[in-house]
């Protein structure tokens, strides 16, 4: 199997760790766009697994996130409307 997506993903991995460390959080705003579009690429392939669909998502990279402390449901209903979901909220 490559491994090399895999050693990629996890330099980009660095990315928010370092931005919680300068910053002490994870809601990384819109104008840094490179990472915000990773977090935002993370969430949407995390919808699709959910969904049981096609997914780059997998459980070792779904864990790491887990372990900095990633945040899913920031953008939660963002997500649901990529992935054709609605769902409506009273």
């Amino acid at each position: 199997e490559n491994e090399a997506p895999d050693h990629v993903w996890i330099i980009k991995l660095g990315e928010p760790c370092e931005f919680q460390r300068l910053h002490g959080h994870m809601d990384v705003p819109s104008d840094n766009k490179i990472l915000f579009q990773w977090i935002s690429e993370q969430r949407f392939q995390y919808c699709h697994k959910e969904l049981g669909e096609y997914s780059t998502m997998t459980e070792e990279r779904e864990k790491q996130l887990n372990e900095i402390g990633f945040q899913w449901n920031v953008e939660a209903s963002v997500i649901m409307i990529l992935c054709g979901v609605i769902i409506l909220i009273n």
